[in-house]
């Protein structure tokens, strides 16, 4: 769920499957506009995953631009393997962790994804529609790399005026790891079809600890 904090002055955009629900048992408590977790969105993630496009529209340009903005991204390999073995569990099924996902797998995730999270700012629903602006930049204050948050975790709820709370680890959905689980034919599908998101996260990757401030 978008997070809004008029006490702390802080928007967390909660882009899925990127750690978004660990965070949120956090900082919900700081929640000040809960009506935003309301607005449906029909599809494959629905309800919780507002782009930051569409929250700024909802908060207004001055609160958006005075508060301190912020989202997570993670590796698109780990962010598919993860939509596949969740997409599994979802639908009452085992993930196909006897094989390698290949291209079969990976189009039907796109396919979904195009079919019912397409936006004006991503027709393949990517992580960077959640966090980019029309243009693909990053619209946020701060993008954080999964693999990162442990680490910038303390340096950013001291940024929120926060006592340190221990980020917990929820939802985690068993699956291998991406490198090994997927073919290379799969990884290079997912490098075609969310080249942006690459970017997006090569980008946090670089930025680092450095761009919470």
């Amino acid at each position: 769920m978008p997070i809004v904090s008029h006490r702390k002055k802080f928007i967390f955009v909660s882009n899925p499957k990127a750690a978004s629900t660990s965070i949120e048992s956090v900082l919900a408590v700081y929640q000040d506009l809960p009506g935003l977790n309301d607005v449906a969105r029909s599809g494959y993630f629905s309800r919780r995953h507002l782009p930051a496009v569409e929250v700024s529209r909802a908060v207004g340009a001055r609160i958006w631009s005075s508060y301190f903005t912020f989202g997570v991204v993670r590796h698109p390999f780990e962010w598919i393997a993860s939509i596949v073995a969740y997409d599994a569990v979802r639908n009452g099924y085992e993930a196909p962790t006897d094989r390698l996902i290949n291209t079969e797998d990976v189009r039907a995730v796109y396919d979904r994804l195009v079919a019912y999270r397409a936006v004006p700012y991503s027709a393949t629903a990517a992580q960077s529609a959640y966090l980019c602006d029309l243009r693909g930049s990053a619209c946020v204050d701060s993008v954080i790399a999964v693999e990162q948050l442990s680490d910038c975790w303390p340096s950013l709820l001291a940024r929120l005026q926060i006592d340190y709370v221990r980020l917990p680890k929820l939802n985690r959905t068993s699956h291998p790891p991406a490198s090994a689980w997927l073919s290379d034919s799969a990884k290079r599908m997912i490098q075609q079809f969310w080249a942006g998101d690459f970017r997006l996260y090569d980008s946090a990757r670089r930025a680092g600890r450095a761009q919470i401030r």
